[in-house]
């Protein structure tokens, strides 16, 4: 599961409300929304956060393994393959 709990802490510590999220940098309340039901958010949002915070990745968001095994055979196997790279910092995706 994907957790947003670094990114609010993050927020504190930057001084960024979520108002300053909305009134200054355009988000909507419904990604806000999003973020604090722990929903979906695209990588586009990940990004404008990271640079209006001026942090990384792991101050936004964070991974904590699900207690029950999943089956995720429905997944693109390859898109599977490319994010793991990345994650593990694989330059060579050939």
């Amino acid at each position: 599961m994907i957790s947003y709990a670094p990114l609010w802490r993050t927020m504190k510590q930057r001084g960024v409300s979520t108002y300053a999220l909305i009134s200054q940098y355009g988000f909507s309340r419904g990604t806000l929304d999003r973020l604090k039901q722990t929903r979906n958010v695209t990588t586009n949002t990940l990004d404008d956060l990271c640079r209006i915070l001026d942090c990384e990745i792991w101050d936004v968001i964070e991974y904590i393994p699900d207690t029950k095994k999943t089956d995720c055979s429905h997944r693109n196997s390859q898109s599977f393959f490319y994010f793991n790279a990345f994650c593990m910092g694989t330059s060579n995706l050939s």
